[in-house]
């Protein structure tokens, strides 16, 4: 599961919060996340 990149579905799903939860989070800037293109991915580690 290390290094591997995660989707917003994926990521919710893993620390058990919804998608919302997840957008809020990276608006506030309280979870480092990267854009490419128009989505999100996030690192595990």
């Amino acid at each position: 599961m290390l290094g591997r990149w995660f989707s917003v579905e994926e990521i919710a799903e893993y620390l058990g919060v919804s998608k919302d939860t997840v957008y809020e989070w990276i608006s506030k800037r309280q979870m480092p996340a990267h854009r490419v293109g128009r989505f999100w991915k996030f690192k595990a580690d």
